[in-house]
C-alpha cells in the first residue's frame, strides 16, 4: 500500500495549482469595486425585505418582552425600529448593552469583547451605538468579502472567486453579516488570518488571529490551520518543495511560528479580564451552560441529540401538532449538518489541508456544546462563517454550471430568513 501523502500534486493547468505558487498577485481595482457593489446590492435586498416585513407584519411582542426586556430596539422610535429591524434583534441587544454599559453580570460574559469595544469607540464619532455597530459590521463584511475573494482566487481561480463572494453575500444567513452581530467582523478577521498566513506574513496572521479569538470562541481555533500551513504549506514566503509522505512536515520550525501564540493569547486575555472582574477564568463556559443550556458533552452527543430533536419534530408535524418554537427548526439544522459534512469532504479534496482542518475543529467545537432545548440551535449561522465550505461550493457550482441556480436559491432563503429576523421570529423555522 502506498503511504498517504500530505498533499497530492495538482494536475497541470488546474485552478488549484495556483495554491502551490509562492507568489501572490492582489486583485484588480475593478474586482474590488465589484465586491463593494455586491455588498451594496445584497444589503439593499436585506433592508428592503426586513423593513417591509416589519411595516406589514409587525413584530412578536412576546419575543421582544423576553429577549429585549430593557427596550433597546423599541427605544429607537417607531420609524427607527423599522429602519433598524434587519440589524437590531436577538443577540444584537446583548452587544449593544455591553458596548453602552460594560460587563454587568455573568450572563454578559458569553459575549466576547472586541466587537463591543469597537462599537463603544465608534459611538464617540456617531453618537449612536446602533449606527456605530451597523457601520462596523458593514465595513468589516465588505473587507471580509474581498479577502475571501482574493483567497479563493489564489486557491481555485478567478471564476470560483467571483462565485464564492456571491454565495457568501446572498447566503441564507448573510443577514447577520451586516446586523449587530460578530459575523461580519469575524469573516474579515478569519479570512485575513488565512490570507496573511498564505502570503507568509506570520506576524500579521498572528495579530489578526488574536483579534478573532477576542471576537468569538471559534477564533482561538484558527491556531490549528495556521500551524498546519506553517508546517505543510502551501506558503508564500518559502519555495515550493516536493510533498513529503506520511505526516512529516514539509517546512522546518523557525522562530516565526511564535507569532501564532498571539491567537491563544487573545482568548486568554479575555479570560484573564473576567477573572480579575471576579467572574472566574471559565466564566464564558459557565454562562453558556447556565443561561443558554450549552454544556460541553462531546460531538457525538451533539449529533445524536440533534437527530432525536429532528425526529421529534417530524413526529409532531405528522400528528398535526406544531412543535415548540425553539424546536421547530430541528430538521433544518440537521439537514444543514448533512450539507456541511458533504461540503467538508469536497473541501479536503479541492483545497489545501489547512482549510478542511479549520472546518473540522470548528465543527467539533460547535457539536460538542449542544443546547438543551434545541441541540443544534443556530448551527446554520455558525456554519455560515466557515468560508472554506463556500470556497468549495463555488468551485463545485462552476464545475457543474450551477452558479445561477445556487445563488438564486440562496437569495430566496435569505429573504425568508430576513423576514423572520426582522419581525422577531425564530430564524430558520418553516414558518413566517
Amino acid at each position: 500500500m502506498t503511504p498517504l501523502a500530505i498533499e497530492a500534486p495538482p494536475a497541470s493547468g488546474s485552478p488549484v495549482s495556483a495554491a502551490h505558487a509562492p507568489s501572490f498577485t492582489p486583485g484588480t481595482r475593478d474586482e474590488a469595486v465589484a465586491t463593494l457593489r455586491l455588498v451594496l446590492v445584497s444589503r439593499i435586498l436585506i433592508w428592503v425585505v426586513g423593513c417591509t416585513a416589519v411595516a406589514l407584519l409587525g413584530t412578536s411582542a412576546a419575543n421582544i418582552h423576553a429577549f429585549d426586556p430593557h427596550g433597546i430596539s423599541t427605544s429607537l422610535g417607531r420609524v427607527g425600529n423599522v429602519l433598524a429591524a434587519p440589524a437590531v434583534r436577538w443577540d444584537s441587544i446583548w452587544y449593544l448593552q455591553i458596548a453602552d454599559h460594560g460587563y454587568g453580570g455573568l450572563h454578559d460574559t458569553a459575549f466576547f469583547p472586541l466587537y463591543p469595544l469597537l462599537i463603544r469607540a465608534g459611538t464617540v464619532v456617531t453618537r449612536s451605538s446602533v449606527v456605530a455597530a451597523v457601520l462596523i459590521s458593514l465595513v468589516a463584511f465588505a473587507l471580509g468579502l474581498e479577502l475571501v475573494r482574493r483567497l479563493t482566487e489564489l486557491e481555485l481561480g478567478p471564476r470560483a472567486a467571483r462565485v464564492s463572494v456571491l454565495l457568501i453575500a446572498f447566503g441564507p444567513m448573510a443577514l447577520y453579516d451586516s446586523a449587530v452581530y460578530t459575523e461580519g467582523l469575524f469573516l474579515a478577521l478569519s479570512a485575513g488570518t488565512f490570507l496573511a498566513a498564505r502570503r507568509g506574513r506570520w506576524g500579521l496572521a498572528g495579530a489578526l488571529g488574536g483579534m478573532a479569538a477576542m471576537s468569538r470562541v471559534a477564533g482561538g481555533l484558527l491556531v490549528v490551520p495556521l500551524v498546519i500551513l506553517f508546517l505543510y504549506g502551501p506558503r508564500g514566503d518559502a519555495p515550493s518543495v516536493p510533498a513529503v509522505r506520511r505526516w512529516r512536515p514539509r517546512y522546518g520550525v523557525t522562530p516565526a511560528i511564535l507569532w501564532l501564540t498571539l491567537i491563544p493569547a487573545g482568548a486568554m486575555l479575555f479570560s484573564g479580564y473576567l477573572a480579575l472582574r471576579g467572574y472566574g477564568l471559565g466564566a464564558t463556559m459557565h454562562a453558556e451552560s447556565l443561561y443558554w443550556g450549552r454544556r460541553v458533552v462531546g460531538p457525538l452527543t451533539g449529533v445524536w441529540d440533534g437527530a432525536r430533536a429532528a425526529w421529534l419534530q417530524i413526529r409532531l408535524e405528522l400528528q398535526g401538532i406544531s412543535p415548540p418554537l425553539r424546536q421547530a427548526d430541528a430538521v433544518a439544522q440537521l439537514a444543514t449538518l448533512v450539507l456541511v459534512v458533504t461540503a467538508l469532504v469536497g473541501t479536503f479534496r479541492r483545497l489545501p489541508l489547512a482549510y478542511g482542518a479549520y472546518v473540522v475543529v470548528s465543527l467539533l467545537q460547535t457539536l460538542s456544546a449542544p443546547a438543551g432545548v434545541d441541540p443544534l440551535s443556530d448551527f446554520d449561522r455558525y456554519a455560515s462563517a466557515w468560508f472554506p465550505l463556500l470556497m468549495w461550493a463555488a468551485a463545485w457550482a462552476v464545475d457543474h454550471r450551477a452558479e445561477r441556480k445556487l445563488v438564486v436559491g440562496s437569495a430566496l432563503l435569505l429573504a425568508a430568513c430576513t423576514v423572520q429576523f426582522a419581525t422577531w421570529q425564530w430564524v430558520g423555522t418553516p414558518r413566517l
